[in-house]
């Protein structure tokens, strides 16, 4: 029993080695990706960006590699004025590889610029020296904003601070619900927008 129990001990420590060795020579090789288990973003297909003289936005977007009828990765990412080295807010990833939607990334002013992708917002205030990340999922967990799956549609945010965001909500039933959410703080806090009708009518 003992020899059996050893025996797939050192299995088990030498998957792991070989993983670990696979996914360390994947980030010097790039030929070694082929060999990477599970599916990864690929080399960018696709960029925008945005500037206001004080920092910049831009998307990113890459094909997910190594997945069966793979989507697309999309990073969001920022630069302030005199760096050279671009940081992310986030990524997500969609199923439909859909081409960059240009307006989920813009400028206010000089101080302010935001991004939102279909499940996180991000803003700044400062000339892009630090953010505000808001996300739909763990929002929803102290506020039920969409019963199940919820999905950012569109953002609009004015000079004044104020702005609103449209929610597109799956249900079990066949058409989606919209919610509108509202800020008066540039989008560092959203509430429910109750003077909105819920309907398919655009904010845009």
């Amino acid at each position: 029993m003992k020899k059996v129990i050893i025996k797939i001990g050192l299995i088990a420590v030498s998957a792991a080695l070989i993983l670990a060795s696979v996914f360390a020579v994947r980030s010097v090789y790039p030929w070694a990706k082929m060999f990477v288990i599970g599916p990864y973003p690929g080399d960018v297909i696709e960029q925008w960006e945005v500037a206001n003289g004080k920092f910049k936005l831009r998307i990113e977007r890459r094909p997910e590699m190594n997945a069966w009828m793979g989507g697309n990765f999309y990073s969001y990412q920022y630069i302030e004025s005199g760096n050279e080295e671009w940081k992310e807010l986030f990524t997500q990833r969609k199923d439909d590889p859909n081409p960059i939607e240009r307006d989920r990334i813009l400028m206010i002013n000089e101080k302010v610029g935001f991004a939102y992708g279909i499940k996180k917002f991000a803003v700044t205030t400062d000339f892009g020296k630090t953010w505000s990340i808001w996300d739909i999922n763990e929002a929803n967990k102290t506020q039920t904003f969409c019963t199940d799956t919820a999905y950012i549609e569109f953002i609009k945010i004015d000079s004044d601070s104020t702005g609103q965001m449209r929610l597109r909500c799956y249900t079990y039933k066949a058409e989606p619900q919209y919610k509108f959410l509202k800020t008066n703080d540039f989008g560092k806090n959203w509430e429910i927008d109750n003077s909105m009708r819920a309907e398919k009518v655009r904010i845009r």
